[in-house]
């Protein structure tokens, strides 16, 4: 399978549940690249579910914890979040609509 994103400890943020979070973020163009080399657009869209759906388990996650540790910047954290989750939420309907990515 083509990696175009390849997990490094560069990327850890010293906490393992976030970092496996992070993981698995990480390799879903992955598997859509994989997806769309086999022209399964019943395969690309289950990966965009996932990703949506992975990904917001993942922010609400990671916003409760740096909450309860008073992180200071939480909310322009989730701010990215919410940026992201937009970015994804087109993603998704490019992948839906079957148009190239």
């Amino acid at each position: 399978m083509v990696q175009f994103i390849l997990w490094c400890e560069a990327f850890s943020v010293g906490n393992k549940k976030i970092d496996e979070q992070h993981m698995q973020i990480a390799d879903i163009p992955n598997q859509l690249y994989e997806a769309k080399q086999e022209q399964s657009l019943v395969t690309q869209r289950h990966v965009m579910d996932l990703l949506m759906r992975y990904t917001e388990t993942h922010f609400n996650y990671e916003k409760d914890l740096m909450r309860a540790v008073g992180y200071p910047e939480v909310e322009a954290h989730v701010r990215q979040h919410a940026w992201m989750a937009g970015k994804t939420r087109e993603l998704a309907k490019s992948v839906i609509r079957n148009q190239d990515l």
